[in-house]
Order: C-alpha cells, then sequence, then structure tokens
C-alpha cells in the first residue's frame, strides 16, 4: 500500500556484518539499478542487531 502512495520500494540485500556495510551496500545497489541519482535522500530501515527478525527497530536517512 505505501508503494502506491509515497513510491516506497523495498529490497531484500546480501546479510551485512555491520550498519556501515549495510548503508553501503544498499546505496551502491541502488545507484547500480539507477534507482536513485546524487542528491537523492532515502531511508534505511533495518532491525539492530542485524539479523534480528522480530522488529524493525533502526532508521536512517541518507543523502546519496
Amino acid at each position: 500500500q505505501l508503494a502506491l502512495v509515497w513510491s516506497v520500494e523495498s529490497l531484500v540485500l546480501p546479510e551485512a556484518k555491520n550498519i556501515n556495510e549495510l548503508i553501503k551496500n544498499t546505496v551502491k545497489n541502488l545507484l547500480k539499478n539507477k534507482k536513485v541519482v546524487k542528491k537523492d535522500k532515502i531511508v534505511i530501515v533495518a532491525s539492530q542487531p542485524l539479523g534480528y527478525k522480530q522488529a524493525m527497530n533502526w532508521i536512517k536517512l541518507e543523502e546519496i
């Protein structure tokens, strides 16, 4: 439903070792697939510690 209203798109990426690697992999994937351009802002949502499957409890606004 969010995709229709807010252009939200979810990605499933390979497991990262830490938050910094997660951010790096996310930005790399989005640029590679031409989903973003420089100066775009994205929201990354994840669980902390990484791999915790019960709830999303970490959010980061990142500028490409």
